[in-house]
C-alpha cells in the first residue's frame, strides 16, 4: 500500500492535486519525547502572561490568584506523545494522561484535583489542538512542530469568566 507522501510525490510528478494527509498521519509526526528549552526564560514568559491577565485586579487578588495560576501553568519537565492509529496520548508528569481520538469529540475526564472536565483533540491546519473545558473555564493548546520537527511549539490559552482577559503564552520543547 502506498503512503500518502509517496502518492503525493507520484501525483506531483504527474502535475495532479496532492492527496491530503489523514489526521493520524499528521499526528504520527508528533510521536516522541520532548524537553523544555531554556526553562528559566519560559517561566518568565508564563509569569508575564499571568501578570498581564491579572493587571486590573488589586494587589492582594493579583498575588493570590497569581500564585494559583502559576501552580496550574508550570512548565512540564518532559512531554511524551504517542499515537495508535486514530488515537493519541499526550503525557506530562504534571497531569493525568488520557488517550483520545483525533476527531475532536470530547471525552469526560477527572483532573488530578478532582475537577470534572472534557478533553478533545483534533488536527486543525496541520496542528494538534487540545481542548480542556470545565465549568470554571477553558484551556486550549495549539501544538505544532518547526519545519525539521526538532522543536515543539506549545501555545497555551487559558480562558475563564474569573479572568479579566485570557492568559496566552508559548512554550518551546526540543525533541530528544
Amino acid at each position: 500500500m502506498l503512503t500518502a507522501q509517496l502518492i503525493n510525490a507520484v501525483l506531483w510528478l504527474g502535475h495532479s492535486t496532492p492527496v491530503p494527509l489523514l489526521p493520524e498521519q499528521i499526528a504520527s509526526r508528533y510521536q516522541g519525547r520532548y524537553q523544555p528549552v531554556n526553562v528559566r526564560k519560559q517561566d518568565q514568559v508564563v509569569g508575564a502572561a499571568i501578570d498581564n491577565s491579572l493587571a486590573s485586579f488589586n494587589v492582594l487578588i493579583r498575588w493570590r490568584a497569581g500564585n494559583l495560576l502559576r501552580q496550574n501553568n508550570k512548565i512540564a519537565p518532559e512531554v511524551r506523545i504517542s499515537t495508535q492509529g486514530e488515537k493519541i496520548l499526550v503525557m506530562t508528569p504534571l497531569r493525568k494522561s488520557w488517550w483520545t481520538k483525533l476527531n475532536g469529540k470530547p471525552r469526560s475526564i477527572t483532573t488530578a484535583t478532582g475537577l470534572k472536565a472534557s478533553l478533545s483533540r483534533s488536527i486543525e491546519s496541520g496542528r494538534l489542538v487540545e481542548r480542556f473545558v470545565s465549568e470554571r473555564g477553558k484551556r486550549t493548546h495549539h501544538i505544532s512542530l518547526n519545519r525539521d520537527g526538532t522543536i515543539l511549539l506549545w501555545k497555551v490559552v487559558v480562558e475563564s469568566k474569573e479572568l479579566p482577559k485570557p492568559i496566552r503564552y508559548t512554550l518551546k520543547y526540543r525533541r530528544r
